[in-house]
């Protein structure tokens, strides 16, 4: 709300340059506000519903010049701050609720309108999804009577999920050490462990591409699907699944190849043969 609007000077730089320079100037902000000192030591969240920015403040680089400079002087602010810099992604719904949306077209924000409080916004951000038994019959019908479902918050021992197929629901910011959990159980049983997930879309980049066993298998659009208990936003779930190991060929072995291969390989170590010195040569009968 202290921010303004851009110059029209600004007008033909990309969303993402706006975003990443309105981050900047965020932390600027703070750094320069009396009250610095009490952002030493903690984890500071930044929200945006632009994908770009939050993907290249995860990485820490950029392929654009300009927005790799950004970058780099909020990781130097950050440094500066000695904090913590988290940017979490959230559909712009979200920003349409919590009323930063219009601002950008002249609404400003007021007692009057039907505003979420701030801390349960934050708090509704990272909420676990609510469990529903049909989203385990939608995406998984074939195994949905011997799925067990288990709570994230029990403790977390290999006999809740050795030898079953088991949901969860995990808060975001926990995915990650799940998964790892999950992972490290299922090794130990490979062909009869299965696990289903269902993680909000917010801190994506911590657990996206962890393992080549963790298949996505569906992202609900809560807003779009008619859920028995949908969370307070509508922020996208996705659906993860680490399947039973099924046993099969590497496809680059050679024992896997196609019969008509085989000429081209022997047509190859001729040639090479024929190629080398004569003393090296095998000797023929």
């Amino acid at each position: 709300m202290w921010q303004g609007k851009w110059k029209p000077s600004i007008y033909i730089f990309p969303s993402v340059w706006k975003e990443l320079a309105t981050l900047k100037e965020t932390l600027l902000w703070i750094k320069e506000s009396p009250h610095a000192h009490q952002v030493i030591g903690t984890t500071v969240f930044y929200f945006t519903d632009n994908s770009g920015v939050y993907w290249i403040a995860t990485t820490g680089s950029s392929r654009t010049r300009s927005l790799h400079k950004l970058i780099s002087e909020i990781r130097l602010l950050e440094l500066d701050l000695q904090c913590v810099l988290q940017v979490v992604h959230v559909p712009g719904r979200v920003l349409i609720t919590q009323g930063t949306d219009g601002l950008s077209r002249g609404v400003w924000m007021s007692a009057l309108q039907d505003i979420m409080d701030s801390d349960r916004l934050t708090q509704a951000i990272f909420d676990p999804v609510p469990f529903d038994m049909a989203l385990v019959w939608t995406h998984l019908p074939q195994m949905a009577h011997l799925t067990w479902y288990r709570s994230w918050n029990q403790p977390w021992t290999a006999s809740l999920c050795l030898h079953q197929t088991t949901a969860w629901c995990p808060p975001p910011e926990l995915a990650r050490q799940l998964l790892t959990f999950l992972l490290n159980s299922w090794v130990e049983c490979p062909f009869t462990a299965s696990a289903l997930l269902f993680v909000p879309r917010v801190v994506e980049a911590s657990w996206r591409h962890m393992s080549r066993y963790v298949y996505k298998l569906d992202t609900i659009y809560p807003h779009k699907t008619n859920l028995r208990f949908p969370p307070l936003l509508p922020i996208p779930i996705v659906v993860l699944y680490i399947a039973p190991h099924t046993l099969s060929l590497n496809p680059n072995s050679r024992l896997d190849k196609t019969p008509t291969a085989a000429p081209f390989w022997h047509a190859a170590q001729a040639t090479l043969m024929r190629g080398l010195p004569e003393r090296v040569q095998p000797q023929g009968d």
